[in-house]
């Protein structure tokens, strides 16, 4: 489901939304329209909540950009759209610039993400470590033969990243590298579909991703497990609970969401909304809770 739902987000439109209000004048569609735009680790989930949502309220309309956190934060602020989605928290002077606008950004924790470090599959490389990942995001590494010496594999290393606006390259710039300074030759893209499709397609790359692309796409690259430092054992992305490296996931509304942003928020909360998290390959609240 998620993978015929990222195909859609390309055209930037949940296509179903684009029914609602058809034969309606303009006044009436509005109130039954919201946009939102950000996180592309959050939009396919988002985009599942839809797919469910307009099939019990006939006629709304919900329009979703993936372009990253930052970018859908700015749009929030700007006024351009009602919602952002994003998987990092709301900054300090984003929150500033919210308030001088007249509104405040209000949180809504959706679901929690792994954070997912993915290999082609021709790569023998099966589990890693922080310390690896950091030699060679930095540069400290060129081969994986470097990398890990053990490792019969002297390919050079491509490495694959998002582009700084990105809330899922702030996670892993904080929580694997410390906010080292970066390679100068790491290959930046845009969206978490992108590093797949690179990944998949790169002899020797290495990215990173929301769990729900890897489980999506975990027929183009392989996850690599990730040591914990509370046991010291390794962990597959998909072992919720104890796999080290997961992140909240968020949706931010201007003021205290209300009419359909409101309803859509509700919904994503309810037990079919966390059903639908937990199919999708991401961690319901009550998971993270328990």
């Amino acid at each position: 489901m998620i993978k015929r739902l990222i195909v859609l987000a390309a055209l930037a439109v949940f296509a179903g939304g684009l029914m609602g209000g058809c034969g309606k004048n303009e006044g009436d569609a509005a109130k039954k329209e919201v946009k939102m735009e950000g996180s592309t680790t959050v939009l396919p989930l988002v985009m599942e909540w839809t797919h469910a949502f307009q099939k019990k309220n006939e006629g709304m309309k919900i329009i979703l950009t993936g372009t990253g956190s930052g970018a859908g934060i700015k749009s929030l602020i700007d006024g351009t759209v009602g919602c952002a989605m994003s998987s990092r928290k709301i900054k300090d002077d984003e929150k500033k610039q919210c308030k001088d606008k007249g509104f405040d950004a209000v949180e809504h924790e959706v679901a929690w993400d792994c954070l997912t470090f993915i290999v082609s599959k021709d790569n023998p490389m099966s589990e890693i470590t922080k310390e690896q990942l950091a030699a060679i995001y930095t540069g400290g590494a060129k081969t994986w033969k470097e990398a890990v010496p053990d490792l019969n594999f002297d390919q050079k290393i491509v490495v694959v990243t998002r582009e700084q606006s990105s809330g899922t390259f702030e996670y892993f710039n904080e929580s694997i590298l410390e906010k080292k300074k970066l390679r100068d030759d790491a290959q930046s893209v845009q969206s978490s579909q992108d590093v797949i499709n690179l990944v998949a397609q790169t002899k020797g790359a290495v990215g990173y991703v929301g769990v729900g692309y890897y489980i999506a796409n975990q027929n183009k690259v392989k996850a690599l497990k990730f040591k914990s430092d509370a046991d010291g054992k390794y962990y597959m992305p998909t072992d919720y609970g104890k796999y080290p490296v997961t992140r909240p996931l968020f949706l931010y509304s201007k003021g205290q969401p209300a009419g359909i942003l409101a309803d859509f928020i509700k919904f994503a909360l309810s037990e079919e909304g966390q059903q639908i998290v937990d199919k999708a390959g991401f961690i319901p609240l009550a998971k993270i809770k328990q």
